[in-house]
């Protein structure tokens, strides 16, 4: 995934822009509750002496310079990473960037220590803590609580969201992400309770103080802060929460339709984070099934393992049947083989499979097995073959016709085959051991339709099937047939002489 870098003064124009945010909130929130705190702690009428700071407006301006140059020494890292992507500053830069809110709420917290300490080193004898904990240290400490809860609303958006995927690959971009997560309800909770319950006691309590008058404007001023936090909270909610949500119900949808590409970023690990990486698990899991699917497809019938999936038959037994069997092999393969590499052999069969077999899918045909260089198909209602004779010749002819297009795209002697079809009862099921089966069919009806592939070579013939066969066909292909009868053939296993038909197709 292609990211593209960003400003130079980006990661300093966001965090900078959330830290005076952040401080003028915070100050509103402050100014406040000054009027709450002293005429909570004062009788009516009893001011408390001023304790705010004036005299030491050098070391103040020294505290703040301080404050914006720890600041940018901090971001210094994942600045250059974001915008110049250099490698060597990536595990650093990943730190410094996990741990801004700590940070910056360092840097408040410090902030507000400071304040006390100055409040120490005046040159007054005495210091009236009654009055600075009216004036600076009770609303000072609130006010410092509020200023991180706003660094980290206004940074999460539009800080975190468009930075966090930079730092990751492609692999980890996708997967569970460790550390501190704020749950949802979490959020839920802070976000009524900073931005509703507490605002609103402040006001409640500052009416029913003596002169409210007073406090009127700094009510006014933190109110229009708090609105426009919680304004700006609801949308980094739906962002955060219902945006996502939304992608990803379009991510599940073209999943259920078959595409398993789909990903989705996962940036954090609240509970949106972890839906999101065990969406990602889901279809990595059905990808992974998918390919094995297609794998185990290659090597036994999809049509084989649907039945065995819907019947429950996945242990060892079987059942009676009524099928056509076919079987079809090539003529004279050994020494066609002899000719050949083992390289060459491989590709050779690979591509006459490919060809004569289409044929067998076509006509609801499903192959058993491969034995070498023969081709083991059984056609029966179980597996959608309703009328399994008649699909079983038509199959044939159909295999006769691939088989003479893969020599016409093909220099030197042609191959030949021989196919046999044979129709009758049988048992399919599974062959082998608990831990490892194969679906087969076995019985007199596989065994003779064999056989009967074998006695083209001495019929000269290139399809035959049994009495059994044709008497199952329907009157239809009947008449497109040409049959040549064989009767009285000697047939390997079998003391009684059998008939046979050689089949082709009646010329227009």
């Amino acid at each position: 995934m292609k990211r593209e870098p960003l400003g130079r003064h980006w990661t300093y124009s966001q965090v900078f822009s959330a830290v005076v945010a952040a401080g003028l909130g915070g100050a509103a929130v402050e100014n406040a509750l000054v009027p709450v705190f002293v005429k909570s702690m004062y009788a009516a009428g009893a001011e408390p002496p001023d304790v705010l700071i004036s005299a030491e407006a050098g070391w103040l301006l020294a505290v703040t310079l301080g404050f914006w140059v720890a600041i940018w020494l901090w971001l210094r890292p994942v600045s250059k990473f974001l915008s110049d992507g250099r490698a060597d500053l990536r595990d650093l830069a990943y730190r410094r960037f996990n741990g801004t809110y700590r940070f910056v709420a360092a840097l408040y917290a410090a902030e507000f220590l400071l304040g006390l300490l100055l409040l120490v080193v005046k040159p007054e004898t005495a210091v009236d803590w009654r009055a600075c904990f009216a004036r600076q240290i009770g609303p000072g400490l609130i006010a410092t609580y509020y200023k991180v809860y706003f660094a980290v609303l206004y940074l999460e958006p539009l800080f975190f969201t468009k930075a966090a995927a930079r730092f990751h690959d492609e692999e980890s971009l996708f997967a569970a992400k460790d550390g501190i997560a704020i749950s949802l309800r979490a959020r839920l909770f802070l976000m009524v309770l900073n931005l509703i319950v507490i605002p609103l006691a402040i006001l409640a309590v500052s009416l029913r103080l003596p002169k409210p008058e007073n406090a009127v404007s700094n009510n006014l001023i933190m109110i229009v802060f708090i609105l426009a936090y919680a304004i700006g909270y609801s949308e980094m909610l739906y962002r955060g929460v219902a945006a996502p949500l939304t992608a990803l119900i379009e991510k599940m949808k073209a999943v259920r339709a078959g595409d398993y590409t789909q990903r989705t970023i996962v940036l954090g690990g609240d509970e949106i984070g972890q839906l999101k990486a065990h969406f990602n698990e889901m279809v990595d899991g059905l990808a992974e099934r998918e390919r094995l699917k297609d794998t185990f497809g290659r090597y036994v019938s999809v049509e084989i393992a649907k039945r065995l999936m819907e019947s429950g038959r996945d242990r060892l037994g079987g059942e009676s049947i009524e099928a056509t069997i076919l079987f079809s092999d090539i003529r004279d393969f050994t020494a066609m083989s002899e000719r050949m590499t083992p390289q060459e052999l491989v590709t050779f069969l690979n591509s006459y499979f490919s060809a004569v077999t289409l044929p067998i899918s076509e006509h609801r045909g499903v192959i058993n097995k491969f034995i070498g260089d023969a081709v083991m198909v059984i056609f029966c209602p179980q597996f959608g073959s309703l009328d399994h004779a008649k699909d079983g010749v038509e199959a044939a002819l159909a295999m006769e016709r691939a088989l003479a297009e893969f020599n016409a795209g093909r220099s030197g002697k042609p191959t030949r085959f021989g196919v046999g079809l044979h129709s009758g009862l049988l048992v399919a099921g599974n062959i082998g051991t608990e831990k490892r089966l194969e679906y087969t069919v076995i019985g007199d009806t596989v065994n003779t339709a064999s056989r009967i592939e074998s006695l083209n070579k001495d019929l000269d013939s290139t399809i035959l099937l049994s009495d059994q066969t044709l008497a199952r066909l329907p009157e239809g292909i009947m008449k497109t047939l040409r049959l040549e009868k064989c009767e009285g053939v000697k047939m390997k296993g079998k003391n009684a002489a059998i008939t046979v038909y050689k089949v082709g197709i009646l010329a227009a």
